[in-house]
């Protein structure tokens, strides 16, 4: 009996001991060795940092690695490499199938690798320019890393997707409104100061300098702070760019070359950055020998980059020169930059820098005016790419210099009509910039410096004394003129929050602006009035006429609305609904509103397709009442909303108290 126990027992041991043995082998043949790596480099963000040898060597072992396994987790991952490295490759519609692909693994526990592929499908449908698809997989991407908590990741998600969206209608807009978010995410300090870094670009290209002017110093403190050295230089670089986006470029110079020959350049990165804005701010003053000489040190430097890096520099440089060879009259080399311009971007769009087709169309259209294309022809060009520019929300550098470029074609050829309108274009902005007195920002930054880098930091370390120090002497002193100004930088900052709170396409107000009143209504407990306005059958308009006519229906109803609602706060609700919050009397509002319809019924705005009129006109709803409690505010915009129904209900064109 206890022999045969004992056998049994023997028996089972074996049969343990192979079953370990089996498990070993199992696992050794599923080891994921090169796709392991691969997402680790996705995950560091280092896959652009490889060479065509590497990308095509991961793709290879990759494919190897999937012929041999049927473990679903690598699969999974694999497929998300593959992913990955196709979209680097330039190659979106493979990309996009593969990261599809990996999302039919089903494992548990990998919410890493399910991030990075809706976050890869995301961009990939963007590459496409499939808005749609590309917001619903980043939605998906934005809740999984809500739910894991992965709020880093989650930052880092938004800057990437706002960098994208630059290139489309009112894209500078929606990109400002991701950074606000991804600023609330609890994430580590590089990764705020990245973002910092690039709010601050996006106020400059909203032509709102001394807000970037403030994340720049919010950069450069939080850097210093959390010894970010290369992080400091781009903050610097930051500080310089604000100049350079101003048209300042001497300014511009003084500080890029200070940075470039002192002790502050920390990458390769950093360093053809600002040879680059050297380069450009020379050709902008015309001093073409120098720009020529920062362009061959840029080309000796490009080239010990990454292949996809180095095409992405390549790329901006050869438009750059392109840019200003037209300047100089050289137009058979301006052409061949551009064709070479032309070939990186196509071979890779998404890798490119943020509204490259913008600038490539705008060198094709300067090209054409300097070889006698014929001016019709050139000129509807450049105000197509004008309204381009409009549409996405960019209001410096660009769009001053098409300005410029039909203001001279237009004179060439004697069509002083259209010198005119944009001469007086060209002045309303001059004039905008001179109201908001930007000089004054030279003293909000070195009250920055000063008070919040060397009173607080100063002290404690002697590598920060000697960064600080560099920064106060070598660069403040160069950059900014002092002066006591602080009443005025209060004013200046208080109006530039303001601008920050209206609409771009209409100049409205907008919602973050309505959030902020509707809290200081309840605080007030007073009556007030929300008036509720739709375009009529606005979706027939748009789809018949076309998106650029509907965004012209907007800004002209809210023109009138401005002009007839002046002492009320008039904004934009979304799409074509309007909310106007108001003080006066029911009387006085149905007095406006009847104003209101004359203005635009004599406005005689064209629309064939709507079922009630042969031009624009208005559905309205108003609701009256005491803000006493903060739910009160619920309740009027939702009984307002309700009469608004009613009006459409009971046939549009008309208004509902």
């Amino acid at each position: 009996m206890r022999l045969k126990f004992f056998k049994k027992g023997i028996v089972f041991f074996i049969f343990i001991l192979t079953m370990i043995i089996l498990t070993f082998s199992t696992e050794n043949k599923n080891k994921s060795l090169y796709t392991d790596r691969f997402i680790n480099i996705i995950e560091n963000n280092e896959e652009y940092n490889l060479d065509d040898i590497n990308i095509i060597f991961y793709k290879e072992k990759i494919n190897n690695e999937i012929k041999d396994t049927i473990n679903n987790s690598i699969l999974k991952k694999a497929y998300c490499s593959l992913g990955y490295i196709e979209f680097i490759s330039g190659n979106y519609e493979k990309s996009t199938n593969y990261l599809l692909k990996s999302l039919d693994y089903k494992i548990m526990r990998r919410h890493k690798v399910q991030l990075m592929t809706y976050s890869g499908i995301s961009k990939s449908y963007m590459a496409t320019k499939n808005l749609d698809k590309s917001y619903e997989y980043f939605k998906k991407a934005e809740n999984l890393a809500k739910n894991t908590r992965k709020y880093n990741d989650l930052s880092s998600m938004y800057r990437a997707r706002a960098k994208s969206l630059i290139n489309f209608d009112k894209g500078v807009g929606e990109a400002i409104s991701l950074l606000e978010k991804a600023l609330k995410l609890e994430q580590s300090s590089r990764n705020k100061v990245e973002n910092y870094l690039f709010i601050s670009k996006l106020y400059m290209i909203s032509d709102m300098f001394d807000l970037a002017l403030t994340y720049s110093n919010k950069a450069v403190e939080m850097a210093i702070d959390n010894n970010l050295n290369r992080l400091v230089t781009e903050g610097l670089i930051s500080l310089g760019t604000n100049y350079y986006s101003q048209d300042k470029y001497n300014r511009a110079i003084t500080i890029y070359e200070k940075i470039l020959y002192g002790d502050y350049i920390k990458t390769l990165e950093n360093k053809l950055l600002v040879i680059g804005y050297l380069m450009d701010s020379y050709s902008k003053i015309e001093d073409y020998n120098k720009a020529d000489k920062y362009m061959k040190e840029y080309l000796k430097e490009v080239k010990t980059l990454p292949v996809i890096k180095r095409n992405k520099e390549l790329n901006w440089l050869y438009i750059t020169v392109a840019e200003y060879k037209v300047k100089q009259g050289n137009i058979e080399e301006s052409i061949e930059c551009l064709d070479e311009a032309n070939k990186i971007y196509k071979s890779n769009e998404a890798a490119m820098f943020s509204n490259t087709d913008i600038w490539i169309k705008k060198v094709e259209l300067d090209i054409k005016s300097k070889k006698n294309v014929a001016y019709s022809k050139v000129l509807n060009g450049y105000i197509e790419l004008l309204s381009k520019i409009e549409d996405r929300g960019i209001k410096s550098g660009i769009k001053d210099s098409t300005i410029e470029s039909i203001i001279d074609l237009s004179e060439k050829n004697n069509d002083y009509y259209t010198t005119l309108i944009y001469t007086n274009k060209k002045l309303e902005e001059i004039e905008k910039e001179s109201n908001k007195n930007l000089d004054t920002s030279a003293d909000y930054s070195i009250n920055k410096f000063e008070n919040d880098i060397i009173n607080k930091k100063v002290k404690n370390m002697k590598v920060r004394i000697k960064i600080s120090s560099l920064i106060i002497i070598s660069i403040v002193t160069i950059i900014f003129i002092t002066h006591n100004k602080n009443k005025r930088i209060k004013k200046l900052n208080e109006e530039l929050k303001l601008i920050s709170m209206t609409d771009p396409l209409t100049g409205l107000y907008n919602k973050r602006f309505l959030n902020n009143q509707m809290k200081d209504i309840y605080k007030r407990k007073e009556d007030i009035s929300f008036i509720m306005i739709d375009i009529d059958y606005f979706k027939l308009y748009n789809d018949n006429y076309g998106h650029l006519n509907g965004d012209i229906v907007l800004k002209e109803v809210s023109q009138i609305l401005k002009t007839v609602f002046k002492e009320d706060i008039v904004s934009r609700y979304g799409g074509e609904e309007f909310l106007i919050i108001s003080n006066f009397s029911k009387e006085k509002i149905v007095e406006n509103i009847k104003e209101l319809m004359i203005k635009l019924y004599n406005k005689n705005i064209i629309h064939e397709y709507s079922l009630i009129s042969d031009r624009v006109t208005l559905s309205i709803g108003i609701e009256t009442m005491k803000i006493c409690e903060e739910n009160d505010i619920d309740k009027i915009i939702k009984a307002a909303d309700e009469k608004l129904y009613s009006s459409k209900e009971n046939g549009r064109n008309r208004y509902t108290v």
